[in-house]
């Protein structure tokens, strides 16, 4: 299939990557030439130079295309493109969009300015952090199987039971007939364990479980800690002020910091309950002593420097904070973040492509979600009849190394399978596997007759 990418800016980047790997035929259309052959030299694209805006070369670009995916920096542009491509026949049409209020009630339509799939990098990220935070201990959490199946990213603390015992004497002391550890990071490397992996104090795991059973799960690996109800917020940016409403609704006592006076006034009139204060952490960080750190049930470092965050993230980790989240929008970062232990680390843009590529990826799979910025994934496929695991049994249908079923969705049914569990077709399988080997896997769950049935 062919895809047009206009915008090679950290999402564009992420998502040439991920459908250049599973065999999509891409063009990426950029103006920086220097960041567009930086990325052809890393990624099976056919790269144009150039202003997407220019009528010509947009009609030519598009030329056969499926999918357009619009994601520069203007909003303006990628509703523009995204009007222009529907009248040239581009069957389905993405655009990630920064300001929701172009379409809040009385102003645009999806429909109006030809967008099948509007993606708001700052929504994806409130609802994100919304979820997660709400389960005591978890660094990261999606839902499959229409809601039924959760994945849960836990850290293995000093004080959890499971830590020193491997995963065949879990199974033997707590049975596995209602969770799986289908994840494991350690050392700066994802894995998929087996077996005879030991749980080490600090290891980060990824668990799948039925959500109605999330509860029975939490005691195993959550922090002990009483929940508390206040939260601190520092920075009074987009993400900022919209995560501080998300938890002023859910009762939460929200106080923010935010070190220019006059975006501290604003702050406070825009939330009714909200408690904004002026200090600048970054001139003198021993300030944060006298918020009780260790009160708080969260610390979100939530500025608009992915700088700020990392550092005062983990100056508030020193200082006692029980969880600590920092937004950031550098990857490069997320290595020295897990080694310093922060608890959760949202990144919009990381977000937004893995929203993008669920809506993209249609068809073969419903849902998708990157493990550890990309190392791994998670999918949901649905068996077609044709596709080369159906009727097998799991030991004999193929999967490479690196790769897990690790649950089936059968009817009302919710199995964790077990190597004589047979793969029939129009079950639903959630999958978890190394980057490396998602190709394989998506050949594997696929029709036989191509990759994809349908956008």
């Amino acid at each position: 299939m062919k895809f047009v990418i206009v915008g090679a800016g950290r999402v564009g980047r992420r998502l040439a990557r991920e459908l250049s790997r599973i065999g999509h035929d891409l063009v990426v259309v950029e103006r920086d030439s220097a960041a567009l052959s930086a990325l052809a030299d890393q990624v099976d694209i056919s790269a144009v130079a150039g202003d997407a805006r220019d009528l010509t070369l947009f009609i030519e670009v598009v030329k056969g295309a499926d999918a357009l995916v619009t994601v520069t920096e203007s909003d303006e542009t990628n509703l523009a493109l995204c009007l222009l491509a529907r009248r040239l026949g581009v069957g389905r049409r993405i655009a990630r969009i920064r300001n929701e209020k172009w379409f809040a009630p009385g102003a645009l339509t999806q429909e109006d300015v030809g967008i099948d799939v509007l993606i708001h990098p700052e929504l994806e990220t409130v609802a994100f952090l919304e979820a997660v935070i709400g389960i005591q201990g978890a660094f990261d959490y999606a839902l499959f199987a229409d809601g039924e199946v959760a994945l849960v990213g836990f850290t293995v603390g000093e004080k959890t039971p499971l830590a020193g015992m491997s995963l065949m004497e879990l199974r033997g002391k707590y049975g596995l007939d209602y969770f799986l550890v289908i994840g494991l990071y350690r050392e700066n490397r994802f894995t998929v364990p087996g077996g005879q992996d030991t749980l080490m104090v600090g290891d980060k795991v990824w668990i799948l479980t039925a959500a109605a059973t999330l509860d029975l799960v939490r005691p195993l690996f959550g922090s002990g800690h009483e929940e508390s109800k206040e939260m601190l917020i520092l920075g009074s940016s987009r993400i900022g002020m919209k995560v501080a409403e998300a938890f002023l609704a859910k009762g939460k006592t929200v106080t923010m910091l935010e070190p220019d006076e006059e975006k501290a006034r604003r702050a406070a009139e825009a939330l009714s309950g909200l408690r904004v204060m002026k200090v600048d952490v970054t001139d003198a960080p021993e300030g944060l002593r006298e918020f009780h750190l260790e009160r708080q049930s969260v610390f979100i470092a939530a500025t608009d420097d992915a700088k700020t965050n990392v550092m005062t993230s983990l100056l508030a980790k020193r200082m006692g904070a029980r969880r600590v989240v920092a937004i950031t929008d550098e990857p490069a970062f997320l290595p020295v973040m897990n080694a310093i232990g922060l608890d959760i680390i949202a990144d919009p843009h990381l977000l937004a492509a893995g929203a993008i590529l669920r809506s993209v990826r249609k068809g073969l799979t419903h849902a998708v979600a990157p493990l550890m910025a990309g190392e791994g994934e998670i999918i949901e496929f649905s068996i077609p009849a044709s596709a080369r695991v159906a009727g097998k049994t799991l030991a004999k249908a193929g999967l490479p190394r690196g790769a897990l079923v690790g649950m089936l969705i059968r009817g009302d049914d919710i199995i964790i399978p077990g190597g004589a569990d047979e793969l029939r077709a129009g079950d639903r399988a959630v999958v978890v596997t190394g980057a490396d080997t998602i190709p394989e896997v998506e050949r594997l769950f696929a029709p036989k007759s191509g990759l994809f049935s349908s956008l």
